[in-house]
């Protein structure tokens, strides 16, 4: 089946504004991540930069064992991360329909068909580590928890608790470690609060 070149055109413009949708949704989850982190940061006290890892240092410093840290205070945090898991899954479900819409190109090469089925299949395994780190933690007693993968290989965790404690931090850099292999120094997590 031969394409016009204005169908051609049509499909163009319409993957350009998917990329488009993907860059605008990556920025605004950027943004919100940087939001976070600063957050975050200026929230805690001088003792308790140690007890969270934003910038990949040992979670396992020196500091005080009883260290507090104070997170992200939100109004709601089912709306929180709500959002959080809406932002993720509509930059994922973009992703695959590109890849979807290159595989069942009959025009595209074997090596772009390719290329796609292999990252179809790398959304498919974050989203299989972020539903089992999601389930240990929670299971650990956080009553919601977002583990967010991406694909420079880090781990982000989000999770509802007043405060964390050195051990806490610890213990789930020590899960997600174990179950991904991914270094300390890949991971980053924080704690919000209503």
């Amino acid at each position: 089946m031969k394409l016009s070149a204005k169908v051609k055109k049509i499909i163009a413009l319409c993957i350009c504004c998917a990329l488009l949708a993907v860059a605008i949704i990556q920025n605004v989850y950027t943004g919100l991540k940087e939001e976070k982190q600063e957050a975050a940061g200026s929230n805690q006290t001088e003792g308790d930069k140690d007890v969270l890892s934003n910038d990949g240092e040992d979670l396992e410093s020196s500091g005080d064992e009883d260290s507090v840290t104070t997170g992200l205070k939100c109004d709601s945090v089912e709306d929180y991360f709500s959002g959080l898991r809406l932002e993720r899954d509509e930059v994922r479900s973009l992703a695959a329909e590109e890849c979807m819409a290159i595989i069942e190109n009959e025009t595209a090469a074997d090596e772009e068909k390719s290329k796609a089925q292999e990252t179809v299949q790398s959304i498919g395994m974050m989203q299989e580590i972020e539903n089992s780190l999601e389930t240990a933690l929670k299971s650990k007693g956080y009553q919601d928890v977002f583990v967010n993968y991406d694909n420079d290989g880090e781990i982000d965790v989000t999770l509802v608790a007043d405060n964390l404690v050195q051990d806490e931090v610890s213990a789930i850099a020590s899960i997600i470690q174990t179950s991904t292999g991914i270094s300390i120094a890949k991971m980053s997590v924080q704690n919000v609060y209503e």
